[in-house]
């Protein structure tokens, strides 16, 4: 934790106190009471193309997002310990699971995502093989994160399936954002966590946090 204030010397009884707190970014000091309400970051509706994180038409994937502190504050999520994450797939193509799908996150101190993945996300749901649904498809994370309601909140997936496994894709609903929200790599030969020549895009997907 971080003390932003510190209002007092000492505490005594039946004396009201103020604790002015903030979770620090990261998967250490998880406040179990710090959880937050399920909010959706991203009021679009249209249809992703290339920019989705469900690249089954790919056998190898990786894709970064930025999500903005103001478009999560502007969502209703101020900081706290994020638990879930998930994106709505509106019209599933696939027919087969994700291996070795993995979600990642950090929280980015940039405004644009540029033309390079950015390093130093940390591992918070799988390695694991998950299949997808119409709707939204939630990921109860393995290791919880604590976002500290300023800085971006980068979500990295990707996923690595066996050559000659590919599908079809899975679209998802995204919103057009003012600037470099997407990074993307696909591949039908590589390990998918480890492409490193993305595609710029501000179709971001939408997301829903708890």
């Amino acid at each position: 934790l971080e003390f932003r204030r510190v209002l007092f010397r000492s505490v005594c009884p039946g004396i009201g106190v103020q604790l002015d707190l903030v979770p620090k970014c990261g998967t250490e000091d998880i406040i179990p009471c710090a959880g937050i309400e399920t909010v959706d970051v991203g009021p679009g509706f249209l249809e992703t193309g290339a920019q989705t994180m469900f690249k089954g038409g790919y056998d190898d994937a990786r894709m970064q997002i930025l999500y903005s502190a103001e478009d999560l504050n502007a969502a209703g999520f101020f900081g706290g310990t994020i638990d879930k994450l998930g994106w709505f797939i509106n019209e599933k193509n696939s027919f087969g699971g994700y291996d070795n799908f993995r979600i990642s996150l950090s929280c980015a101190g940039i405004e644009d995502l540029g033309t390079e993945f950015e390093a130093g996300t940390s591992t918070v749901y799988g390695p694991t093989t998950v299949s997808t649904i119409t709707g939204w498809n939630t990921f109860a994370l393995d290791q919880p994160y604590n976002w500290d309601g300023e800085s971006g909140l980068l979500v990295e997936i990707c996923f690595d399936n066996p050559d000659g496994s590919f599908t079809a894709d899975d679209k998802v609903y995204y919103t057009n954002t003012e600037y470099t929200s997407v990074l993307i790599d696909f591949n039908l030969t590589a390990t998918g966590c480890d492409l490193e020549n993305p595609a710029p895009s501000d179709n971001r997907p939408n997301l829903r946090v708890s």
